[in-house]
Order: C-alpha cells, then structure tokens, then sequence
C-alpha cells in the first residue's frame, strides 16, 4: 500500500538523520524539497504530519514535557529508529 505525501516523509527522514531527534513543528517547518525549498501548498498540517510519521516505521515518537519561563506543554519527538 502506498502512502500519500512520500516525497515529505522522506525529506523527514532525511532532515532527522542530519539533525537528530526533533518536535514535529520543527520537522514541519525546516524540512525541505530534494532542490532545497520548503514544502508550502504540498506539505501536511500539524496533526497529518502527526499521523503519516507515526504508520512509517521508519520513525519512533516519544512524548516530552517543554517548560520555559511563561510555557508547558507536552510535545511529540521524532527519531529515526536505526539511529538505536
């Protein structure tokens, strides 16, 4: 079964073997086209970006607690899973 939006799960997966584990805002926000440009109309909401990395095994998610001064919120962290 294919999945949709393949070309931006792979840009994830590429920007966290670079970068390392990170919320799925950041993915959402700095992962970028094979010619280096962002994914604007063609790229996911929060919630679907969510959802199409947790059903690719290729990605793990674990839960996080972010505090600062005036913020707490849980937020989902990303890793790719041959990085064990």
């Amino acid at each position: 079964m294919k999945m949709r939006l393949e070309d931006w799960r792979n840009a994830a997966y590429r920007y966290l073997k670079e970068n390392g584990p990170a919320p799925t805002n950041d993915i959402l926000d700095k992962a970028r086209t094979m010619k280096g440009r962002p994914f604007t109309s063609m790229g996911p909401s929060l919630a679907s970006a969510a959802q199409l990395l947790r059903v690719d095994p290729r990605f793990k998610g674990t839960l996080q607690r972010i505090t600062g001064a005036s913020v707490n919120y849980e937020a989902m962290v990303w890793r790719v899973v041959d990085d064990e």
